[in-house]
């Protein structure tokens, strides 16, 4: 949750603080996603968490664990390589 009217900075943590949970949990074994459905309905996340009416449900993050035989999760998209994308100079 952020200030109803948050700085860049906020903002900037916030994505920082998010890659890192998401990563955390990847090393754990537990997969994630960043979803606006799961703030679509900010006034439900708020009354269902106690949250104060002078913070706004910024984003959700979906944890759990992977089932590798639905169809869905058997999805795999290409990616472009990574030197092609990253440049690493000493």
């Amino acid at each position: 949750m952020l200030d109803a009217n948050p700085n860049s900075w906020s903002i900037y943590d916030l994505g920082a603080f998010s890659q890192t949970l998401m990563l955390a949990a990847t090393a754990r074994g537990v997969q994630s996603v960043p979803s606006y459905e799961l703030v679509k309905y900010p006034a439900i996340v708020r009354n269902a968490l106690g949250m104060p009416a002078d913070k706004v449900v910024a984003m959700g993050i979906a944890l759990g664990y992977e089932k590798p035989e639905k169809p869905l999760n058997q999805f795999r998209t290409d990616r472009v390589a990574t030197p092609q994308v990253l440049h690493i100079i000493n």
